[in-house]
């Protein structure tokens, strides 16, 4: 067993009200929040920034912010809300660039996808995904995938395509450019999806108290992590310092990290124990997004209590 521990190196309120979504950029200086206040904010993550300070505010939604995304050269950020619209900003004026409006319910995530991070795609209450060309004149979505029987509560752009997943219990990766769509049954509704590097191993957090790791090439079932609280609130989860460690948010405000190698294990007991117990929230406060750096052994995490936490993993007791 890898074991692992943790030391905190910032920790912030990043919203008043709970903050909901939350991302590193993909150069991991800056993180990206959004909360409950209806507010984006971008703050420095870079180390010694033991308090990070906000750099910029976006503000523009009528509802709370459900979620966020930074595009690659980190010029653009996105967000969506409970008002079923995303917007487009531009980071250095804070000024919306594009607001996608076509949902009729609110919107859960939202990803860049696409050469340039040239299009976004948003995954709604109504049960669709829509993708749209940030580059077109027209307002309206390109494409709408509608197989999700329920709320998609999570999508971000892979290789050539998009991956969703959601109530229904399915995770989804669409070929855009084939029209085909490959489906990966997780046995209860899914609240977040994380694929390791290699793309081939992929977690999904669970709304039956169950992480499920499988893989993507068969849909064969790898291991079952247990020992956090998830039935009702959607929340986080990640491959984490270099794969050898998948983490899930908890509904009382852990975060819990096990050892996923090897990412075989099967049967009676199999990750029932995690090997770090994180209480880094307040009790009782549900963990609302886990991200990994992209880069070091850091973990992000934002909770109904408003505030954001990154902590240090260390190898070893």
């Amino acid at each position: 067993m890898a074991e692992v521990r943790a030391s905190q190196v910032a920790e912030w309120r990043a919203h008043e009200g709970a903050c909901l979504g939350a991302c590193f950029s993909h150069d991991g200086a800056y993180v990206l929040t959004g909360g409950q206040d209806r507010v984006v904010r971008l703050w420095t993550a870079r180390e010694g920034s033991a308090s990070p300070k906000a750099l910029q505010t976006f503000v523009g939604h009528g509802r709370s912010v459900r979620g966020v995304a930074c595009s690659v050269d980190g010029d653009r950020v996105a967000s969506c809300s409970a008002a079923g619209e995303a917007r487009v900003w531009d980071v250095r004026t804070a000024r919306s660039l594009r607001v996608l409006r076509g949902h009729v319910a609110a919107a859960h995530a939202v990803s860049f996808v696409g050469v340039d991070d040239a299009m976004a795609v948003t995954g709604s209450e109504d049960a669709s995904v829509m993708l749209w060309d940030l580059r077109a004149s027209s307002h309206k979505p390109v494409q709408t995938m509608r197989e999700a029987s329920d709320s998609v509560t999570c999508v971000f752009g892979w290789k050539d395509g998009v991956v969703a997943a959601g109530a229904d219990g399915c995770v989804r990766t669409y070929d855009v450019r084939r029209g085909k769509c490959v489906a990966d049954a997780c046995g209860a509704p899914v609240s977040c999806v994380s694929f390791a590097e290699d793309g081939v191993r992929a977690v999904a957090a669970c709304l039956d108290h169950r992480m499920t790791m499988y893989d993507r090439s068969d849909g064969m079932h790898l291991a079952t992590f247990r020992g956090h609280r998830s039935e009702s609130v959607r929340t986080g989860c990640a491959f984490v310092a270099g794969d050898r460690h998948v983490a899930c948010g908890s509904e009382d405000g852990r975060v819990c990290v096990w050892d996923a190698m090897p990412a075989c294990r099967t049967g009676a007991g199999g990750g029932e124990t995690p090997v770090l117990d994180l209480q880094a929230h307040v009790p009782g406060r549900a963990v609302c997004a886990v991200v990994s750096h992209p880069t070091r052994p850091k973990l992000l995490s934002t909770a109904e209590d408003g505030m954001a936490c990154i902590h240090r993993l260390h190898p070893g007791p």
